[in-house]
């Protein structure tokens, strides 16, 4: 009976080993089994079977698996939060320093160079104060009021004459009071004997001027002629200007009548007087005076007499 137990305690024990995941084990221990055989009658009882459980034996040699357990040694890489350092980052906030450059506020103390803005105004100041000396307004005529000197010809310093011929022409200082507008004497201009219509006799004066400015020409004078006819329109005073400077008279393409009529010979004269306007178109223009004769007339006489000739405005420098 024991015999029998021990049969079937040993079959079931080469199932179970049979039973195990790993043959080669199995197979060792088939080859072990017929060691068994022998033994099996000296066993008293069955407790050492146990040993022959090789499979639980190989089971511990698994145990080293855990070992990898080791992994824990990951966890040794917690050290990387030693990486903490990171938050030496944080003390790179002293970047707070840039905050420190805030000192560059200083910059906008440079706002004061508002003060050169303050310089251009002075810049274009400039300007104005050498405009203000060209409207100081003065005569620009020499001897307009012919208190100088006269030329051999009888015509007063810095002027000059013109007449167009065929009649007798006169040029002289006056002293007679009533022909004078003011001062001591006046210009004096006489055409006498005219067999030709349209004689004329004349002054003129070349002046420097500023372009562009304008000009107030005032001036006296009178017409006394033989045998007037005062509205006849017979003998007359005319000005014209040349916007360029020019000498020449007859390039003249505008006269202006100086509203003045002829008054006769035995009366006491009258003296007239004129003003107008002139912008300059140029930097020098020439002002020309002249004395009429309409009609051919013999005998005749017609005196023209001019004084205190002004052209005012800005003198250029």
């Amino acid at each position: 009976m024991r015999r029998l137990t021990l049969a079937i305690l040993v079959c079931l024990l080469l199932v179970a080993c049979r039973a195990q995941p790993q043959p080669t084990e199995v197979s060792m221990v088939v080859s072990v089994q017929p060691t068994w055989t022998p033994t099996l009658a000296a066993w008293d009882t069955p407790i050492p079977l146990p040993k022959h459980t090789i499979a639980p034996g190989v089971a511990p040699t698994k145990p080293p698996v855990p070992t990898p357990t080791a992994t824990p040694v990951e966890p040794t890489m917690t050290p990387v939060p030693t990486a903490t350092p990171t938050s030496v980052e944080p003390t790179a906030t002293p970047t707070a320093a840039e905050p420190t450059a805030t000192p560059t506020p200083t910059v906008p103390t440079a706002t004061p160079t508002p003060v050169t803005p303050t310089a251009t105004p002075t810049a274009t100041k400039p300007p104005a104060p050498t405009a203000t000396p060209t409207p100081a307004p003065g005569n620009v005529l020499t001897n307009g009021d012919f208190e100088g000197d006269f030329t051999a010809e009888g015509v007063g310093a810095g002027w000059n004459r013109f007449f167009n011929g065929d009649a007798s022409f006169f040029w002289a200082p006056n002293n007679w009071p009533p022909v004078v507008a003011s001062g001591a004497q006046a210009q004096g201009m006489t055409i006498a004997d005219t067999p030709k219509a349209d004689r004329f006799i004349g002054i003129y004066q070349t002046v420097s001027v500023v372009s562009g400015a304008t000009y107030k020409l005032e001036l006296s004078g009178l017409i006394r002629a033989l045998n007037a006819k005062p509205g006849s329109y017979d003998n007359r005073m005319q000005w014209g200007i040349d916007q360029n400077g020019g000498t020449d008279w007859t390039a003249v393409t505008e006269w202006t009548d100086l509203g003045w009529d002829e008054q006769d010979m035995d009366a006491t004269p009258q003296m007239g007087y004129y003003t107008t306007s002139i912008t300059a178109q140029s930097n020098k223009v020439t002002l020309f005076i002249r004395g009429w004769v309409k009609w051919p007339k013999k005998p005749n006489r017609a005196e023209f007499y001019v004084d205190n000739v002004k052209l005012v405005g800005p003198k250029p420098r």
